[in-house]
């Protein structure tokens, strides 16, 4: 949360399809000050256990509003469990080559836009 300056971060561990462990840490909501849970997935499984909502539908059934600029025009829709698993392949948010070599920015490289990058100052992890 640190190194990118987020306000909160929930996690959740399910071993053999059970929650083991839950937290939530910094905040949900900074100008509230309402602390960051980890109840969003486990609400998310609630409606699915209720049969309110499945898993594998594209995400925009259930937030229409939902949209991700720079996909490609033949990418399939966004589905909830790949949300939900991080496993859903969202574009670069940046114009950094993040995960194609072991150079990773700096701090004040993630703060500062640019529209090309030297890896000159880069780190190694």
């Amino acid at each position: 949360m640190a190194y990118a300056d987020f306000p909160g971060v929930s996690v959740g561990i399910v071993h053999d399809q059970e929650l083991v462990w839950a937290a939530g840490f910094g905040r949900a909501d900074v100008e509230r000050g309402r602390p960051a849970t980890a109840d969003t997935s486990t609400a998310i499984l609630q409606l699915r256990d209720a049969g309110k909502l499945r898993l594998d539908d594209p995400l925009d059934a259930y937030l229409p509003w939902f949209r991700i600029g720079g996909t490609r025009a033949d990418a399939p829709a966004i589905t909830t469990r790949e949300l939900l698993t991080h496993t859903v392949g969202l574009p670069r948010e940046a114009g950094m080559p993040y995960w194609t070599d072991q150079d990773f920015p700096t701090v004040e490289e993630n703060r500062t836009p640019t529209t090309s990058a030297s890896t000159s100052s880069r780190r190694s992890a």
